[in-house]
């Protein structure tokens, strides 16, 4: 029998902080995290239960509401409903990939050694992690890099990369998707595009959150595993017209942080 996932050992030291009131977050942030962890609960995410418009949690998450920690929680609240034991944290290009790395700071020692930060970290800044819980192993796949640490893809518990690289892992089956239990999409209104729905398929067996605080794409094109709502209205001239929105699982877009 395997062990459990790093995610799922930890999971409780989260939740049992957050319904105690013993983090730093913001009401808006503690909303979005106990609605993701009860999607979880309710099996909405379940990677068999995946729908046209079902299946993805999504949250509209605009600048300045804290979205960085709604990231990097969200492993920890799902950490007993996914299946496989590591995550991927999915950027839509090289630089916000970057950015996500940069959240989680450290320090470089001698003989290539990697010391992380944890005062630095919003997991520990906004105490949902207290500091006799060990950090995730987390690894950043980029072109530049991967032949020196592709031989770490199977012991870390977050892989951090740009849909670009991935197709191209995916496409030579670098990565075993029955491993993956999660996939956190950052800048999720590019998820539309063919090549996210190519990765979305290969990673069968994991559960999907994403967040953006784009509501809308330029082309219009249906975001997958998202509920639109279509409500009819009268416009000034006096035709009526049929108008689609994005249902998301929690709106964060105006609630600035501090509100």
């Amino acid at each position: 029998m395997n062990s459990p996932s790093y995610f799922h050992q930890n999971s409780s030291t989260v939740i049992q902080r957050l319904y105690n009131h013993k983090t730093k977050l913001y009401p808006h942030q503690q909303a979005a995290l106990l609605k993701l962890f009860e999607m979880g609960a309710n099996g909405e995410l379940l990677p068999e239960n995946r729908q046209a418009d079902s299946g993805a949690a999504f949250f509209l998450v605009g600048v300045g509401c804290g979205k960085t920690v709604i990231l990097q929680a969200a492993p920890y609240i799902l950490g007993r409903f996914i299946q496989g034991r590591q995550v991927i944290f999915l950027s839509h290009n090289c630089t916000l990939r970057q950015r996500v790395m940069e959240d989680f700071p450290s320090k470089k020692l001698p003989k290539g050694k990697v010391e992380p930060l944890l005062a630095e970290w919003e997991l520990y800044k906004r105490g949902l992690l207290d500091e006799t819980t060990p950090p995730p192993q987390i690894l950043e796949l980029s072109a530049e890099s991967y032949s020196d640490v592709s031989f770490l893809l199977d012991k870390v518990d977050i892989l951090v990369t740009n849909w670009q690289f991935l197709k191209n892992l995916v496409s030579r089956g670098d990565i075993d998707p029955k491993n993956i239990g999660l996939i956190v999409v950052d800048e999720a209104h590019h998820s539309a595009a063919s090549s996210y729905r190519s990765i979305f398929n290969y990673f069968s067996h994991a559960s999907l959150v994403f967040l953006t605080g784009t509501r809308h794409r330029g082309d219009r094109e249906d975001l997958p595993y998202v509920r639109y709502v279509v409500e009819q209205c009268e416009e000034l001239n006096g035709q009526t017209v049929r108008k689609k929105h994005l249902e998301q699982t929690l709106n964060l877009r105006f609630r600035m942080l501090g509100s």
